[in-house]
């Protein structure tokens, strides 16, 4: 059997709903607003077919943050396909999988036996030496302050233009291409792209509806280019879009347009 997680728009008892929010926020990465708006919508399902040992585990994490969340039985719900049982949906993958506690660690048969009581004298022979160590760290503290304060400073070294080693680019088209998931940092919803080799682009959907294969609908991009830090995406009936990157590397794409989109994108 599989379960749902619902989060209800008010905050358990004895918790302020400001600070429940604040926390939602701090765990989950989702920005303010995007925080405000699923708990203003409330109650929302942010999690459907959930295993029950995540959906416990989920549904206590949420709640040791004050949150108030309820798991629902799903009956004859399908098996999940793509979807990560620990994933909510709408959230950048860095804070998406919410840091969850670890199973409970089988209980030890027998306890290990209690040391044996140290004698008086190991007691103080042992904070003899913990004071001898004191005065030999504190006399080399002594020893290393004195040459600093004698050691004269020296001028930093101003290199000339000439003298500058050119940078190496920061962004590799190899990085970019793989799947995606994208998050936009002002809605909060998720969708799934994968960056070809050859330079085509292709759209999977939602993390609501995720397709095995790519979806042709207008007004989708179909194909990218990398030039430096500008990121092109090219349409079929319309001009190209280009953004700005922040950051590449294999596990992480950020970019942003001049309209303020601002995108974070994660490997599923």
């Amino acid at each position: 059997m599989f379960y749902r997680i619902v989060l209800q728009g008010h905050a358990q008892q004895g918790g302020t709903l400001d600070e429940v929010m604040r926390q939602f926020s701090y765990v989950t990465g989702l920005p303010p607003s995007v925080t405000a708006t699923l708990f203003g919508t409330a109650p929302t399902v942010i999690k459907q077919q959930v295993a029950a040992a995540d959906a416990e585990r989920i549904s206590m994490t949420l709640r040791a943050i004050g949150a108030n969340v309820t798991v629902e039985p799903l009956f004859h719900a399908p098996l999940p396909v793509g979807l990560d049982p620990v994933t909510l949906p709408g959230l950048p993958m860095p804070s998406a999988a919410i840091e969850l506690p670890p199973p409970p660690a089988p209980e030890q048969a027998a306890r290990a036996p209690a040391e044996p009581r140290k004698p008086r004298w190991a007691k103080s022979l042992l904070a003899v030496l913990i004071a001898a160590g004191a005065l030999l760290v504190a006399h080399e503290y002594q020893e290393t302050l004195r040459a600093v304060r004698t050691t004269p400073i020296q001028a930093p070294v101003v290199m000339k233009p000439a003298d500058l080693s050119p940078e190496a680019p920061a962004f590799m088209s190899a990085h970019i291409v793989g799947p995606w998931r994208c998050t936009d940092q002002n809605t909060g919803g998720s969708a799934h792209w994968e960056y070809a080799e050859d330079g085509t682009l292709s759209y999977f959907g939602d993390d609501f509806g995720r397709s095995d294969k790519p979806l042709v609908r207008p007004g989708l991009p179909t194909a990218w280019a990398l030039e430096a830090n500008r990121l092109t995406m090219r349409y079929d009936a319309a001009p190209s879009r280009t953004v700005t990157l922040d950051s590449l590397s294999l596990s992480k794409l950020d970019y942003r347009d001049s309209k303020g989109d601002e995108i974070r994108c994660r490997r599923p």
